[in-house]
C-alpha cells in the first residue's frame, strides 16, 4: 500500500448561564432562522425544561454546527452540557461564544463567572485515544542503500532502511484535582502513550506519573507546576528514565486570543548507554487567535537543549509551528499545521567524523465531524507527511502516515 505523498459545582454555573442566555433568541448575524432550526431549538428547550438535557445535546450540537457564529446557540448548548456533567465541552463553547460578536460587556463578564465556577467544580480529568496508523517509514530510517565512512562505501542491510508498517497508537490517562484552597488545587495524574507495531523493534511505550499544583488567578489566567517521573521502552528493552520539573501559564488576551508559556526540565538516565545521560530543557511560546468563532489561527515558537555526557549526543534546536482551524457549516472541523525545526549537535559523530545537523519539516491535516460520535468517542482522520535532511545519511528520512482513530476526554 502506498500512502499519501503530500499533504492534502455546577448549580451556580447553571444559574449564571440562565441569566446569560436568552432562550430562543434569533440567530446572530444569520437572519431569520429556517423553520427546521427553530423547531429543533424549541424541542431542545423543551427537553431541558423537562429535566432531560442529554436529549437536547445532539439537537443543539447540530444547530451550532449549522450556525457556528451564533453565540446564543453556543450558550444554550453549554447550558445543556453543564447539566449533563460535560464541563470541558461546555467551557470550550463558552470561550468561543465569549470571543464572538453579539454579546454585551455584562454578558461577557457573566461568562467569565461561569468559566470560573466550572474550574472550581472540576474534580478530575481523563482522556482516551486509539488509532490505527499505517506509515511509510515509522522507524524514521534512511532510504539510502549505502553510506560512506572514511572514504569507503558500505551497503546497508534491509533492516536498516525505510520500510512501511501499520501500528496502533494508544494513549490514556487521568488526574485527580482536589481543591486545597481558593483557586488552587492539587494535580495527581498518570498516563501511558504507546505505539505498537507487528515488528517489535519499532514499539515505543512511555508511562508517566505527575504530581503538582494547578491554579487560576483573579484575572482568569491559569498556571500549573508539577514534577514528573517517566519510563520509556523502545522495542523490547528499556530506553531511559527521567524525572522532571514542568511549569506552564496561560492567559486570555482581549476577547478572542490566548497566550501560553511553557518550560520543561528533565534529567534522563539510559541503562547501558551512560553517554546519553544528562538534562534536557525545553521552552515554548504559543499564541491562538480566533478571527471568527469558526476560524482560529495559531502559532508556536520553541527551543530545546540536551546536555548529554557525550558531545555527539548533546545539542540544541529551535523551531516554529503555524496552523489554522476551520469549522464549516454542518459540523466539519478541519485543521492544518506546518512545523519546521532545526538542530545541531555539539561535537562530531565518532563514526562519520562530521557534526550532525538536522532540518525537519512536517505538515499535518486533521479532519473530524462535530456531529458524529460513537458512544461518546469522536472519530478523526489525520494525514501527515514529514521529511528530515541531515548531514548524517542515516538520519535523513521521509515518512507519510494516515491515522484513523477515536478519542474522548472526560
Amino acid at each position: 500500500m502506498r500512502l499519501i505523498r503530500s499533504s492534502l459545582a455546577l448549580a451556580v454555573a447553571v444559574a449564571l448561564l440562565r441569566a446569560a442566555v436568552v432562550q430562543a433568541a434569533p440567530v446572530v448575524g444569520t437572519g431569520p432562522q429556517p423553520a427546521s432550526m427553530a423547531t429543533e431549538r424549541a424541542l431542545a428547550a423543551t427537553h431541558v425544561a423537562a429535566g432531560d438535557p442529554a436529549a437536547a445535546v445532539p439537537l443543539l450540537d447540530r444547530l451550532v454546527s449549522a450556525a457556528p457564529r451564533d453565540p446564543q446557540l453556543r450558550l444554550e448548548l453549554a447550558r445543556a452540557l453543564i447539566r449533563t456533567g460535560q464541563t470541558d465541552r461546555a467551557a470550550y463553547h463558552l470561550r468561543v461564544a465569549r470571543g464572538g460578536t453579539g454579546l454585551s460587556g455584562a454578558e461577557r463578564a457573566s461568562l467569565d463567572g461561569i468559566l470560573a465556577s466550572l474550574e472550581k467544580g472540576k474534580r478530575h480529568e481523563g482522556w482516551l485515544r486509539f488509532a490505527i496508523v499505517p506509515e511509510s517509514n515509522p522507524g524514521q530510517r534512511t532510504s539510502a542503500s549505502s553510506v560512506n565512512i572514511g572514504g569507503f562505501d558500505f551497503t546497508l542491510n534491509t533492516g536498516a532502511r525505510a520500510a512501511p508498517a501499520t501500528g496502533v497508537h494508544f494513549a490514556a490517562g487521568g488526574a485527580l484535582l482536589p481543591l486545597i484552597g481558593p483557586g488552587l488545587r492539587l494535580r495527581i495524574g498518570a498516563g501511558i502513550d504507546a505505539r505498537v507495531f507487528r515488528a517489535s523493534p519499532q514499539n515505543d511505550v512511555t508511562v508517566t506519573a505527575q504530581f503538582g499544583l494547578r491554579g487560576i488567578t483573579r484575572r482568569n489566567a491559569t498556571w500549573e507546576v508539577y514534577v514528573s517521573a517517566r519510563d520509556r521502552r523502545v522495542g523490547n528493552a528499556a530506553y531511559g528514565r527521567a524525572t522532571g520539573l514542568h511549569a506552564s501559564w496561560s492567559q486570555m488576551i482581549g476577547q478572542n486570543a490566548q497566550l501560553q508559556l511553557r518550560a520543561d526540565h528533565e534529567e534522563w538516565r539510559h541503562p547501558g548507554r551512560g553517554w546519553q545521560d544528562g538534562p534536557r530543557q525545553a521552552v515554548s511560546l504559543s499564541w491562538a487567535q480566533a478571527l471568527r468563532p469558526d476560524l482560529v489561527v495559531r502559532g508556536t515558537i520553541f527551543a530545546h537543549r540536551t546536555a548529554a555526557r557525550a558531545g555527539f549526543e548533546a545539542g540544541q534546536g529551535t523551531g516554529v509551528s503555524v496552523g489554522v482551524q476551520r469549522l464549516f457549516q454542518g459540523g466539519l472541523l478541519v485543521s492544518l499545521d506546518l512545523t519546521h525545526q532545526r538542530g545541531q549537535r555539539d561535537a562530531p559523530d565518532p563514526v562519520f567524523g562530521v557534526v550532525r545537523e538536522d532540518r525537519r519539516s512536517s505538515l499535518t491535516a486533521r479532519i473530524l465531524h462535530r456531529g458524529i460520535s460513537l458512544r461518546g468517542f469522536a472519530p478523526a482522520l489525520e494525514l501527515g507527511v514529514e521529511r528530515q535532511k541531515s548531514t548524517l545519511t542515516l538520519n535523513s528520512f521521509r515518512n507519510a502516515r494516515v491515522s484513523v482513530g477515536f478519542s474522548r476526554e472526560f
